[in-house]
């Protein structure tokens, strides 16, 4: 096996992460406040992030990951203390939760991007912290997977 595809066999950890139950719970039919709603932090980027919305149109199951990854370098601006990386992931979790139970939605949608954003984004977060930090090398994992997943020369 490559060391592509051990690495997709991993999961980044990143420190006993939990969310509260308002935060995760992609089947509560009620918009739970969070821990983090109030906060001088969440208020200033859930205004910024629902004008994105408004002015680019609602979030997809296909530009979820995009969408977390734009709010992540807002996030990354706005909360400057070092060491906090822990609670930057759950600020975008829960800030994400809000945006996606609030806005006008395919019912569908919704129902998928919590799942998504329960399952798929806080590993996707880790791993773009990790690229971004130089902990995961893409280029090593790529050049030693050989032919296994595409043609790259070395």
């Amino acid at each position: 096996m490559c060391s592509y595809h051990s690495y997709l066999n991993h999961t980044v950890e990143y420190k006993n992460i939990t969310m509260d139950s308002s935060v995760s719970s992609p089947n509560s039919s009620s918009v739970a406040k969070s821990d983090f709603e109030g906060t001088p932090h969440f208020d200033k980027i859930y205004g910024q992030i629902r004008g994105w919305v408004k002015r680019e149109g609602p979030v997809t199951p296909v530009s979820v990951i995009s969408f977390v990854t734009r709010l992540m370098k807002v996030v990354q601006n706005v909360v400057v203390e070092r060491h906090q990386g822990a609670y930057k992931k759950k600020l975008v979790l829960a800030l994400m939760t809000k945006l996606i139970k609030e806005i006008e939605m395919n019912e569908n949608d919704r129902v998928a991007i919590l799942a998504i954003l329960q399952t798929v984004v806080s590993s996707a977060i880790d791993v773009v912290v990790g690229i971004a930090t130089g902990q995961i090398d893409v280029g090593k994992i790529f050049v030693n997977c050989g032919s296994c997943c595409l043609p790259l020369k070395k």
